[in-house]
């Protein structure tokens, strides 16, 4: 790439003119030599001749001290317009964040200079691992309390108080956990594509990270409105983990489930109609129940099945 020199004493628009003309010059000599090897549909478009002419002519006289006449500044200035829009959507930016030659060493990638995209993948690799890590220490905690600390006719209520308040804890740390790890996998799967075709931008950093977080919450709020997915088939059950996952996964699938329910339920129903002070219907049995039932029992026949009964919800949480 042939370089343009530059004066002492340049006044902020000449600095940002050159600034700028260099951009281009990266742009074009993508869209010429790389773009082609990508496969990319838009390789196809042809880069015009008063492209490359009115690039080039700036280029030779920004050798000079001082700005280019007008007339050539604002051909330079449509060139580059209508070579942006061949290159969409890939930028300058975006050819500097995934370049070695612009990036910079860290500890993640030692004393050599690794583009921002790298930077960036590997501390998303250590976000994944931290979300595999809890999940990993979850279920082995899970495994050692029903290995080790199983419920059965000798165990006292206060064992009985402890594990269901572990199993509901565990359970729901998990959740959000595997929303997470959904949120990481699909950036993971998007980011080696971005990265591969030259279309990765440091700016969206902090949208990435968000929607880290979303697919955290989105793992533990899931089970507010989904417990079951319909198909061509009809609906399946799926454990609490897959519906976390996907939430993380897919930050639509959270929201959806909610526009499904308020469509379902606020167009149909005001605060006036709602009913006061109605007795609410329980169908389930719940934990708390069988806790005090079993504090209740007086005969070894009903502590058992109350603890059966305690120990087959655990499963399910």
């Amino acid at each position: 790439m042939d370089t343009i020199t530059t004066t002492t004493n340049e006044s902020p628009l000449e600095d940002e003119f050159r600034q700028e003309v260099k951009d281009a010059r990266l742009l074009l000599d993508f869209v010429i030599a790389q773009r082609p090897a990508l496969d990319d549909p838009q390789a196809s478009l042809p880069v015009d001749d008063k492209i490359i002419t009115a690039i080039k002519t700036i280029e030779t006289q920004l050798l000079e001290p001082g700005l280019p006449p007008q007339d050539a500044r604002i051909a330079f200035e449509a060139a580059y317009r209508d070579l942006a829009i061949i290159a969409k959507p890939v930028t300058a930016r975006s050819l500097r964040d995934t370049s070695d030659q612009f990036g910079w060493a860290s500890l993640l990638t030692g004393r050599y200079k690794r583009s921002q995209a790298i930077v960036w993948s590997r501390y998303l690799w250590l976000i994944t691992l931290f979300f595999l890590g809890a999940i990993f220490f979850d279920q082995l905690l899970v495994r050692i309390l029903d290995t080790h600390y199983p419920l059965d006719e000798e165990s006292d209520e206060g064992m009985v108080h402890f594990l269901s308040l572990c199993h509901t804890v565990l359970a729901t740390l998990s959740r959000y956990s595997y929303g997470g790890l959904g949120a990481c996998a699909y950036l993971l799967r998007s980011c080696h594509v971005f990265i591969y075709r030259r279309e990765f931008n440091s700016d969206r950093i902090p949208e990435y990270l968000n929607r880290i977080l979303l697919g955290v919450v989105s793992g533990g709020a899931i089970l507010l409105f989904v417990d079951q997915i319909s198909g061509d088939g009809g609906s399946v059950t799926i454990s609490e983990a897959t519906l976390a996952f996907l939430a993380g996964y897919s930050s639509d699938f959270l929201f959806k489930a909610i526009e499904r329910v308020s469509d379902a339920i606020l167009p149909k129903i005001g605060l006036e109609s709602l009913p006061k002070a109605r007795p609410e219907i329980r169908l389930q049995v719940s934990m708390t129940e069988l806790l005090d039932r079993l504090e209740k029992a007086t005969t070894p026949e009903d502590k058992k099945a109350i603890r059966d009964l305690i120990t087959q919800l655990q499963k399910r949480i």
